[in-house]
């Protein structure tokens, strides 16, 4: 598909959404969990759209009401946290990737992206060695322990040899 009658599909997609947003849970009202899941897969696909659009800060809105209304949360803050680190806001990305293993403790993709933005803020001593932040080691080793043949274990094997 070319890029522009993809971006054409896109805006499609976001007038769907737009007019089903009408429809969505706002915050004062009671909700089931059926309509708190429905909300939050909404709002998922929203930031994706979003975000194939290029425009994050959209995405990041969409993916914060889609944790708010969703009973698992951790892939809408996941995905926040890969946001926020491809555009380098370290801090952000750091926190969402903790929301995103505190709602679930077994995405393993979440302690690779918190064990690199670890890695790359830990300073480098005089001798050239890394002394990793608090965490950079658990953070990866838990990726290897739960994705050993995962497609970033060999870089996360790397990051722990150069931190030994």
């Amino acid at each position: 598909m070319s890029v522009p009658i993809l971006r054409i599909v896109i805006f499609l997609l976001l007038a769907a959404f737009a007019q089903g947003q009408t429809v969505a849970p706002t915050d004062n009202c009671a909700q089931t969990k059926k309509e708190n899941l429905s909300a939050g897969q909404f709002y998922l696909k929203l930031g994706d759209c979003y975000l194939k659009l290029k425009d994050n800060a959209k995405a990041i809105d969409a993916y914060l009401k889609s944790a708010q209304y969703s009973p698992q949360p951790a892939k809408a803050y996941f995905n926040i946290c890969v946001v926020m680190y491809n555009v380098g806001d370290t801090a952000r990305a750091e926190s969402t990737c903790k929301l995103a293993i505190k709602f679930d403790p077994n995405r393993a993709d979440a302690y690779f992206v918190l064990g690199s933005v670890l890695f790359a803020e830990s300073p480098i001593a005089s001798y050239g060695k890394v002394q990793p932040l608090e965490g950079t080691r658990e953070a990866l080793n838990k990726y290897l322990e739960l994705a050993p043949d995962g497609p970033h274990a060999e870089d996360v094997k790397a990051m722990l040899k150069m931190l030994n």
